[in-house]
């Protein structure tokens, strides 16, 4: 029975539940777990706009590399970017860093497998035994943080791709103050349409403040 993962990954208030050990500790344990099947050794990690984002960034990856794990961080990306680099750029785990809808307080883990999917409940319920019994520990073989935002642009490019401009349209998008802030504009420009964007200016505590799916009276 899981107790730490739920429907879509850890979730809670940062820098309190969700703390820098515990993201250490998570990292160490998916770590212990990748090992048995890992074939890359890498690892790609995003966050939303949320303060807490780095610290997390920065948790997760301590634990992974205990474990030899290289990270490679694409910084401020929505959660579907993850999922798609971890199947198409031969990484063995995808960790998005988010709480999707909840106040900038929050923040959550979330974890994808090989092929881009949700971890199985098998693999979270033996990290969350891991995460009771072990403690990060340098084994001699550190792993490296990679920053390299320009992973994003395959996605990009692919979405794009499906783009077909027709119809002269004015739209209105609402990006939250979040993740989306990253790709909106390079991905709907390529529709050649009119477009006024809101929630575009993210300062670490606004993520969803008056505007986003909680808030649609502006949009």
């Amino acid at each position: 029975m899981r107790k730490l993962f739920g429907t879509d990954g850890i979730r809670g208030k940062a820098y309190d539940f969700l703390s820098f050990d515990l993201g250490k500790t998570l990292g160490y344990a998916l770590g212990t777990v990748l090992e048995q099947y890992a074939h890359s050794g890498k690892v790609v990690i995003g966050k939303d706009t949320r303060e807490s984002g780095e610290m997390l960034t920065e948790a997760v990856y301590s634990g992974l590399a205990l474990k030899g794990f290289d990270v490679y961080d694409v910084g401020v990306v929505p959660t579907p970017l993850i999922a798609y680099l971890t199947e198409t750029d031969n990484f063995d785990a995808g960790i998005m860093i988010s709480a999707s809808h909840n106040p900038y307080e929050y923040n959550g883990i979330k974890i994808f497998g090989k092929g881009g999917f949700k971890l199985s409940d098998s693999d979270e319920e033996k990290i969350e035994e891991l995460m009771e019994s072990l403690t990060p520990t340098d084994e001699g073989k550190l792993g490296s943080l990679i920053s390299m935002p320009e992973l994003k642009d395959s996605y990009i490019k692919r979405l794009s791709s499906f783009c077909k401009p027709g119809k002269q349209l004015s739209v209105v998008i609402d990006c939250a103050n979040g993740s989306a802030v990253a790709t909106a504009d390079k991905i709907f420009s390529a529709y050649g349409i009119n477009i006024q964007y809101i929630g575009c200016e993210p300062n670490g505590k606004n993520i969803n403040l008056g505007v986003g799916s909680t808030n649609l009276e502006v949009l």
